[in-house]
C-alpha cells in the first residue's frame, strides 16, 4: 500500500460519509413509479455486489493495488464487468438517491462514480504490472458497463 492508495480510499470513505447526510434544499419529488423503477435497480446492484464480493473471495481489498499472491478474476460478473463493485456501489447510491428523493445523495454518487473511474485508471495499471493477461481482458471486458463502449 502505498500513498496514493490511502488517498483514494480515504476520498472514498469520505463521500461514503457525506452520502448520509441530508440537505433539504436539494430534495425534490418523484412520482411513486421512479421510486419503484429505482428500488428494482437497488436489488439489481445488490446483487451484483453480492456476487462480485463472493468471487473475489481473499482478493478483495478497499486498496487499488492488487494484495500479494492475488488471482485474477475474469469469469462470473467479471466477464461483463472489469469493477463489477465499483458499478453496483455507483448504481446503489445513484438510484439511493432517486429513491430517497435526494439531490445530494445523486451528487455524491456521481462524484463517486468521477472517483472510481480515476481509481480504476490507478488500478488497472497496477492489475497490468502483476497479471500481464489484464490487457486482453481489458480489451474484451469494458470498464463498468456491459452495454456501453
Amino acid at each position: 500500500m502505498n500513498h496514493k492508495d490511502s488517498t483514494f480510499v480515504i476520498i472514498q470513505l469520505i463521500l461514503f460519509a457525506s452520502y448520509l447526510i441530508e440537505i433539504e434544499s436539494l430534495r425534490f419529488t418523484s412520482p411513486k413509479y421512479i421510486q419503484s423503477i429505482s428500488i428494482l435497480f437497488i436489488l439489481f446492484a445488490s446483487i451484483i455486489l453480492f456476487i462480485a464480493l463472493i468471487q473475489l473471495n481473499i482478493n478483495i481489498s478497499i486498496f487499488p493495488s492488487p494484495k500479494k499472491n492475488a488471482k485474477l478474476i475474469t469469469n462470473g460478473v467479471f466477464k461483463y464487468s472489469r469493477h463489477p463493485i465499483y458499478l453496483a456501489l455507483f448504481l446503489l447510491t445513484f438510484f439511493g438517491g432517486i429513491y430517497f428523493q435526494s439531490g445530494f445523495k445523486i451528487g455524491v454518487s456521481v462524484l463517486l462514480f468521477l472517483l472510481f473511474y480515476f481509481k480504476t485508471k490507478y488500478e488497472e495499471a497496477k492489475l497490468t504490472i502483476v497479471f500481464p493477461e489484464y490487457k486482453d481482458y481489458s480489451l474484451k471486458t469494458k470498464r463498468f458497463f456491459p452495454f456501453l463502449k
